[in-house]
């Protein structure tokens, strides 16, 4: 297995706006989407749950105290030499690993509930 190269601070930057607008973008479709679902469709109110659910936890993670902000400030104390302890590139790519994996989690525990 060949270790996949250490990205920059340019890099980590650049992902996490191009994240954050895909993110947003989804919000504002899905909100769109929310006024074409059809009120007497038998679950609609599970239906509009699950998607005003999803958008608001898409929200809390973009939000001035969610994930985005934190992984902001990491990216500042490794570009600046910021923080009690030094932050590595390395740091910021283990820091996206386990976010990812976390998301994931979110995303699978709320479809399987989804479907009960």
């Amino acid at each position: 297995m060949i270790p996949e190269p250490v990205k920059d601070v340019k890099y980590f930057r650049q992902l996490l706006a191009d994240t954050t607008k895909k993110l947003t973008d989804l919000c504002t479709k899905w909100e769109a989407k929310l006024t074409t679902v059809p009120k007497n469709l038998s679950n609609y109110d599970d239906v509009e749950g699950n998607i005003r659910t999803v958008i608001g936890q898409a929200h809390l993670i973009m939000d001035r105290k969610g994930r985005f902000p934190q992984f902001e400030g990491l990216i500042n104390n490794c570009e600046f030499g910021l923080g009690e302890k030094e932050t590595t590139c390395m740091d910021l790519q283990v820091q996206i690993k386990a976010s990812m994996f976390s998301f994931l989690v979110i995303i699978f525990t709320f479809f399987r509930d989804s479907g009960k």
